[in-house]
């Protein structure tokens, strides 16, 4: 898919419909890194709820009822991402993108290798307190009663799961927002293309629109945009304090129950974002 992406950037420029395909290309990829990482998970707990206990070599290698179960959806997920790919395949080869061939570039950088490899290396306590913490996270954005914005931060080391804490959360509240965004910050941002890359998600903007606006000019409309509706808002891997001192004042705070979840490895960072909430210490 990477070999026929390079075609597709260079076809993209003024054509829509190459660009929405370049986009389901990633949200695909994502999906299946996802996939991966929540099953990976899963046979390390298996694995670890056997340990210490005396087995025969047939019961270690049948999974249980339940295990069988969590197989099946699974692969259900499997399928239904194979489905996914041979359609955006198809239309591949509809709007005439051609493999380049070459080897595929890898241009991950050393935050998301460290993310990956510990995310896969987490232990079935992790898997267990992961979900206790989901519960907790979504309760507090879903409860009704608080009416006014409000911020809450995931704040531990990297490499123990935040990003994949976050996304479990996302993933169960979303639906219940108007708008729902999930931005990735790391070190290296620009306040431009944060600001963009959530006018993306709120507005679906065209690219080429939004490459005229200036930065006024975006943050006029992404608060005037969220004014009217609640929004669920994910910042990952926050680093400094300046990342929500630049974006807060253009996430307005219309008492609708809007809320912004950070992650970062910074107890500081979180502070800054709201005083009122306590931080997720997520240390294991």
């Amino acid at each position: 898919m990477e070999c026929f992406l390079k075609d597709a950037d260079a076809k993209s420029k003024g054509d829509e419909s190459v660009k929405n395909w370049v986009r389901d290309v990633r949200e695909i990829a994502y999906q299946a890194e996802d996939l991966v990482e929540s099953f990976v998970l899963d046979a390390d707990g298996r694995r670890r709820r056997r340990k210490g206990f005396i087995r025969t070599i047939l019961c270690c290698r049948l999974p249980s009822p339940n295990g069988i179960i969590v197989l099946h959806q699974f692969g259900d997920e499997i399928e239904a991402i194979r489905t996914k790919i041979d359609e955006i395949n198809g239309r591949r080869s509809t709007y005439g993108i051609q493999d380049l061939g070459g080897e595929p570039e890898r241009q991950i950088d050393n935050t998301v290798r460290e993310r990956r490899r510990v995310v896969l290396h987490a232990t079935y306590a992790d898997l267990v307190g992961m979900d206790e913490e989901k519960n907790r996270i979504v309760e507090h954005l879903l409860d009704g009663s608080r009416k006014k914005r409000s911020v809450i931060s995931i704040v531990g080391m990297g490499g123990l799961g935040k990003t994949t804490l976050a996304k479990r959360v996302f993933n169960e509240a979303k639906a219940r927002f108007s708008h729902s965004v999930w931005v990735d910050v790391s070190q290296q941002y620009s306040a431009v293309d944060l600001l963009g890359e959530i006018l993306l998600q709120v507005k679906k903007t065209g690219e080429e629109e939004l490459e005229k606006m200036t930065r006024p000019k975006r943050e006029e409309m992404l608060y005037q945009t969220l004014l009217a509706d609640n929004y669920l808002i994910v910042m990952d891997d926050v680093w400094d304090t300046d990342v929500w001192r630049i974006l807060s004042p253009h996430l307005p705070d219309a008492e609708n129950g809007s809320r912004v979840l950070i992650t970062t490895r910074s107890v500081e960072v979180a502070r800054s974002a709201d005083t009122s909430t306590l931080p997720l210490s997520w240390d294991f």
